[in-house]
């Protein structure tokens, strides 16, 4: 499944970065850009996390140096584990999760899809896929002491056990 934005840095953008969309017409291809604005924090949310689903008291991760780059170590459970961005109530807002279900973290950066379930441009772009409907975690096998680092940019995460 290959849902997700793909955000570039141009030369002289004052440290901008912008969403690209591309399109394939019968004509040729075309481009969109439009201005990424980081997320001022990530939350962990799921059974593995210090507070489990309680989306309104999910975990917060701490910022970096980079407005793109949160982390976090802290006690995880077996379960599973997602991102939210916003906290969205109706669960339909911004999310960094696996590209697949039940994936269990690797220890090494890897993609963390995004997806943002109340972007209606990003849904018409997906006519046979119920972009709300996608809810894919990481599957915690183990309880321990875990780093998490997240960096929306080049949207990996990388989630290692100590």
């Amino acid at each position: 499944l290959q849902l997700y934005y793909d955000w570039e840095q141009f030369e002289n953008s004052e440290e901008r970065c912008f969403e690209k969309e591309e399109k394939q017409h019968t004509r040729g291809r075309s481009r969109d850009y439009k201005e990424f604005n980081p997320y001022k924090m990530i939350y962990l949310v799921g059974d593995a996390t210090p507070n489990g689903w309680d989306l309104g008291n999910a975990t917060p991760m701490t910022a970096t140096k980079s407005p793109y780059v949160f982390t976090w170590t802290g006690q995880l459970n077996a379960g599973e584990l997602k991102f939210s961005c916003d906290k969205q109530s109706d669960w339909n807002g911004a999310w960094f999760m696996p590209s697949a279900p039940d994936a269990e973290p690797k220890g090494t950066a890897e993609h963390a899809l995004f997806i943002n379930k109340s972007d209606e441009t990003l849904k018409a772009q997906y006519l046979t896929v119920n972009v709300s409907d996608l809810d894919y975690k990481w599957k915690i096998t183990s309880s321990g002491t875990y780093t998490i680092t997240l960096d929306q940019l080049n949207e990996t995460v990388t989630i290692s056990k100590n």
